[in-house]
């Protein structure tokens, strides 16, 4: 109503053309991958990524010895949907969510 509103007066010349289509997506069609032990996350994949399966996702750092605690690989191909964006990490948080 206020496009055409904004078209009737004049402030709007030219309709703006949506190119994008709204999907929705189920919880079944979502992957959530979640910490088995805690740490710093060195992510190498952001949101809207796609991802193969076997992907390098991010790498858990021990805090104390520097080292690679645990790789976190994608479980299957698909598109990031959500991704933790906090540097520290403990067991049993999600860190990413793949769209199937």
């Amino acid at each position: 109503a206020i496009l055409r509103f904004m078209s009737v007066q004049g402030i709007l010349l030219d309709s703006p053309k949506s190119e994008t289509k709204n999907v929705v997506k189920w919880e079944k069609d979502m992957a959530v991958i979640i910490s088995v032990c805690a740490g710093f996350i060195l992510p190498y994949v952001s949101v809207g990524k796609e991802v193969e399966r076997g992907e390098l996702l991010a790498e858990i750092i021990d805090p104390y010895m520097g080292e690679v605690k645990k790789e976190i690989v994608a479980p299957e191909r698909g598109k990031i949907f959500f991704a933790r964006n906090k540097p520290m990490v403990y067991a049993n948080t999600v860190l990413f969510g793949i769209i199937k």
